[in-house]
């Protein structure tokens, strides 16, 4: 069962993210869900407030068997190691919950904006052939991905150009999805 084509491999290599739909099917995702819902309101582990909204827990594969399966699991380390080879390593995990948003937002303004990027400054150093580092893998749990104002973006491209170009009184790049 081949869980990803060519044509995806080389978008992943151009945009820097694909979507894939329907990797885990209703009873892996029912499961996720709530071995997540546990994770994140555990006493007994550290909880991050993070800016508009967002609350997390760091280090979930190694708290929860379960979570390490499904970051482990064949089908998506198939899907992995199609785009980047077998010399692959998990070195972080982290759930993100969004909560309802209260009171004015933190990001989102031409001030603020809010727009990261993980080791965008290697492409200053190493140009265009900067080796894949920190990939991140993202399983939304929510049918509302183009309506949530918070939701993660992405900017196409930009892991080949460096942090996203914004221009002056914006708050996101000219190209984002």
């Amino acid at each position: 069962e081949k869980l990803i084509t060519e044509s995806q491999i080389v978008e992943f290599h151009q945009k820097g993210f694909i979507h894939i739909d329907s990797v885990f099917g209703h009873d892996e995702i029912v499961k996720l869900a709530t071995h997540c819902d546990e994770l994140i309101h555990s006493p007994d582990l550290p909880t991050e407030h993070l800016p508009d909204g967002f609350l997390s827990v760091r280090a979930c594969t190694t708290s929860s068997l379960a979570l390490a399966k499904v970051a482990c699991s064949e089908k998506l380390l198939k899907i992995v190691m199609s785009i980047l080879g077998p010399y692959i390593s998990l070195i972080g995990s982290q759930i993100i919950y969004k909560l309802p948003l209260t009171g004015k937002p933190v990001y989102g303004t031409p001030e603020k904006h809010g727009w990261h990027q993980d080791i965008y400054g290697m492409h200053n150093d190493l140009g265009k052939n900067a080796p894949q580092c920190a990939i991140k893998i993202a399983i939304w749990m929510t049918h509302e991905l183009e309506h949530e104002p918070a939701v993660t973006k992405f900017c196409p491209g930009s892991n080949n150009l460096g942090f996203p170009k914004i221009s002056k009184g914006k708050a996101n790049p000219d190209i984002y999805i």
